[in-house]
């Protein structure tokens, strides 16, 4: 009896291993996917990850690539520039997101110059 529990952990313990090793291969075809999606809007090491985290679900949503631009950079007056986020431009129109990775409260409202 002693054997039969031992031989069904060492058994348990394999049936484990093969999920997880089903589960992992799983979710590396998964990030190479997603990647690889990722590879039609811009470099991978391009913008922060929050930034390509939302560019892959505008992606999955059916947004054409063609439409997003990640990590623009906008030429301004006497060699400044201005980087923007994202970018989709739209049937109704042009929308630019600023990703900011923080936590807390944002108060303000349209007349006010600076937020807190």
């Amino acid at each position: 009896m002693i054997a039969l529990n031992i031989i069904s952990g060492i058994g348990l313990l394999w049936l484990f291993k093969f999920f997880a090793f089903v589960h992992f291969r799983a979710q590396w075809a998964q990030y190479k996917a997603n990647q690889a999606l990722l590879a039609t809007v811009n470099k991978s090491y391009r913008g922060t990850r929050s930034e390509r985290k939302l560019v892959l679900r505008l992606l999955l949503s059916n947004f054409s690539s063609k439409a997003l631009y990640n990590d623009l950079y906008l030429d301004m007056t006497r060699g400044r520039y201005s980087q923007l986020d994202i970018v989709l431009v739209t049937k109704v129109g042009v929308v630019v997101f600023e990703i900011k990775e923080m936590s807390g409260w944002i108060f303000g409202s349209d007349h006010l110059q600076h937020w807190t």
